[in-house]
């Protein structure tokens, strides 16, 4: 591998070409954007994609159709085709000998299970990839494509949950080509994405993709997390529709399967988080919600802990003005440190702070 070139050589001769790129700390690394792990048609179980002879990865691939959570008018937004991965590691040549591989992190974005992609909302993860961390990042189907579930319409469900663990096949297959250890993959998931993980953790499916795993703020014990009559609300779905066969579900577009879906959602219970830094990187506090706050300390949010896990949504102006922000990159260091541990060693501890593995006989909060 040459310098300012990524090239990952798969077997037969197949390639994948991505982006040199640079963290904020002036570290080179590469980028491996709208990587395809697998297809998958409307309602059917993914099928693995195997890398044709020149794959580009240099841009992101299309997200699953969702809400656009952005827009203040009902839209939809992605395309069916959406089953990619983006992948950040160290550059890598394949021919270091006696080298075992990259620890790899896999991040399953959270979102209600109705919103979300690979894409960072939060510019990158420049401090993982500095500690010689692949992260690894994946959309799966959402909302009612990604987990209607109506067996008299021959619809199994889950569909999103079986994208994942096609990513995670897809991952243990050929992470080795882009550095990674196969057999050292941490799974983490933050909200959704963490009660996701949990589901995992308990599916014999999901048996020996990963080693370890990070929940930040979910469960699959979590109200919100699982519906409780599938089938009962599957038929409330068609009802309200109109929907009254098999073939209209292929014949609808997806916008207004999803559109007709949001209609009729139920609330749920909040979720309590454990995240307590009140900062200024957390970036729904600060700036989608911050007109609407009165002048007064509210402490953190939830999701404020990934702007100090991966890279603040207000990068630049935080390196620009990092006397502004000392509190925030010194909580930012020490989390993305320990985030990095965890991948690499089993354990979150610094050299300064030793944290505990979970004891079911002790008070204190601690890591399982």
């Amino acid at each position: 591998m040459l310098d300012g070139c990524c090239i990952v050589r798969f077997p037969e001769n197949k390639k994948g070409v991505g982006i040199y790129n640079v963290t904020f700390n002036n570290v080179h690394y590469c980028e491996y954007l709208g990587v395809r792990y697998a297809t998958a048609a409307r309602f059917k179980d993914p099928v693995l994609y195997k890398p044709k002879y020149q794959e580009q990865y240099n841009r992101e691939g299309s997200i699953c159709p969702q809400m656009n959570e952005l827009s203040y008018a009902d839209s939809i937004h992605g395309d069916e085709d959406c089953l990619f991965l983006n992948i950040y590691g160290p550059q890598y040549d394949g021919k270091k000998a006696g080298f075992g591989g990259f620890p790899v992190l896999v991040f399953i974005h959270g979102g209600s299970f109705q919103l979300g992609s690979a894409s960072f909302e939060f510019s990158g993860a420049d401090l993982l990839v500095e500690k010689e961390t692949i992260v690894i990042t994946m959309n799966y189907r959402l909302s009612v494509l990604g987990f209607l579930h109506y067996p008299p319409y021959n619809i199994t469900g889950n569909y999103g949950l079986k994208d994942q663990q096609a990513a995670l096949k897809w991952i243990n297959q050929y992470v080795k080509f882009f550095g990674g250890d196969p057999n050292r993959v941490t799974l983490m998931g933050q909200s959704a994405g963490a009660a996701a993980v949990s589901y995992h953790l308990y599916s014999d499916r999901s048996r020996g993709l990963f080693q370890q795993a990070a929940l930040l703020s979910g469960s699959f014990l979590a109200p919100w997390a699982y519906t409780y009559r599938p089938e009962y609300f599957a038929e409330q779905y068609f009802k309200a529709t109109g929907i009254t066969s098999r073939q209209q579900l292929y014949d609808r577009n997806a916008s207004d399967l999803i559109m007709l879906n949001d209609s009729i959602g139920h609330t749920a219970p909040i979720f309590l988080y454990r995240f307590d830094f009140d900062g200024k990187f957390g970036m729904y506090k600060n700036d989608v919600i911050k007109s609407q706050l009165i002048d007064t300390r509210y402490g953190a949010v939830h999701g404020d802990d990934l702007g100090y896990i991966f890279n603040p949504y207000i990068l630049r102006e935080a390196l620009n003005r990092k006397k502004n922000y000392q509190k925030e990159w010194m909580v930012h260091d020490r989390m993305s440190e320990m985030v990095a541990n965890f991948v690499k060693f089993g354990n979150p501890s610094l050299e300064d702070f030793q944290w505990t593995a979970y004891n079911a006989e002790s008070d204190q909060k601690q890591y399982a």
